[in-house]
C-alpha cells in the first residue's frame, strides 16, 4: 500500500501545483497573509514529505524557534515542498538535506542545502523556468512546475530565491 499512498500523494501535489501555476497566471492567486511560527510551516511542510525521504536524512536547524513572519502559510508550505522534494530526488538515496532558519531585522531566510548531483552554474537560472527539466531529471518523476512555482509564490509575497550550486557538491 506504501507504493499506491505515495503514488497518490505525489499526484495530489502535481494537481496542486497545476492549480497554483494556473491561478498566479490568471491573475487569482489569493494570498492571505498573517503571523505564523515559520517552525511550524516547516515542520508541517516536512509531515508531508516523510514517506518520499528513501532514506534521507533532514535536519532543521532554527536560530530562533519562535520567529513569526506575515506569510500565507500554505504557500509557503507548498514552495518548501517543492524545493524539498527536489532536493530528495536530487541527491543519492541516503544522502542529506539540511534545512535553516535566520532570523534578520526586516526578514527571514530559509535554506534548503542538499549533498547531491549539483549543477552547472549556467544552468541555474533556467531552473525557475516554466517545465524546465535538466537532463538529470530525466530520470526523476515530475513536470517541471516546483521551482516556476516556488519562484512565483516567494515573489508575491514580496521574497525573492537564490541558488548556488555546484556539480558534485549539492544545492542550497
Amino acid at each position: 500500500y506504501t507504493d499506491i499512498y505515495d503514488d497518490a500523494m505525489w499526484l495530489v501535489n502535481l494537481v496542486e501545483n497545476i492549480l497554483s501555476v494556473t491561478r498566479i497566471e490568471n491573475g487569482a492567486m489569493a494570498i492571505q497573509k498573517q503571523p505564523e511560527l515559520l517552525e511550524d510551516v516547516i515542520s508541517e511542510a516536512l509531515s508531508h514529505i516523510r514517506r518520499r525521504l528513501r532514506g534521507h536524512t533532514i535536519q532543521v536547524r532554527l536560530e530562533n524557534e519562535f520567529l513569526m513572519a506575515w506569510m500565507d502559510a500554505k504557500l509557503i508550505m507548498q514552495v518548501i515542498l517543492n524545493i524539498v522534494d527536489n532536493a530528495i530526488k536530487y541527491t543519492a538515496r541516503g544522502g542529506r538535506v539540511e534545512i535553516s532558519l535566520t532570523a534578520y531585522q526586516l526578514f527571514a531566510r530559509i535554506d534548503i542545502k542538499d549533498d547531491g548531483f549539483g549543477m552547472e552554474e549556467e544552468e541555474i537560472p533556467k531552473i525557475f523556468g516554466r517545465f524546465y527539466r535538466s537532463r538529470q531529471a530525466a530520470e526523476q518523476e515530475g513536470v517541471g512546475l516546483g521551482l516556476y512555482l516556488a519562484r512565483e509564490i516567494i515573489e508575491s509575497e514580496g521574497g525573492y530565491i537564490k541558488v548556488t550550486s555546484k556539480p558534485g557538491q549539492g544545492s542550497c
